[in-house]
C-alpha cells in the first residue's frame, strides 16, 4: 500500500490490521508526483511496482529484477 504521507502508529488499529503468519504489512510512502506518471494513462511509474515487488518473496524479487532489465531502472 502506498501512502502520501507518514501515518501515526495507531493507524494499524484504525485499519484493523492483524498479524499474519505469511508476513508483515508494508506501508510505503509516495515520494512525490512521479508516482502517478506511468508509461500509460492511469498507471504508476514502474519504479513503484518494483519497490513493492522487491519486498516480496523470491519469485516477486525475480520479477522485480526483470523490470530492472526491461525499463532500465
Amino acid at each position: 500500500m502506498h501512502l502520501e504521507r507518514r501515518l501515526p502508529t495507531e493507524i494499524l488499529v484504525k485499519l484493523r490490521a492483524v498479524k499474519d503468519s505469511e508476513g508483515p504489512l508494508s506501508l510505503l510512502t509516495t515520494p512525490g508526483p512521479i508516482f502517478g506518471q506511468g508509461p500509460m494513462p492511469r498507471t504508476v511509474h514502474p519504479l513503484f511496482v518494483y519497490s513493492e515487488m522487491i519486498l516480496g518473496d523470491e519469485r516477486e524479487r525475480e520479477a522485480a529484477n526483470m523490470l530492472l532489465d526491461l525499463y532500465g531502472l
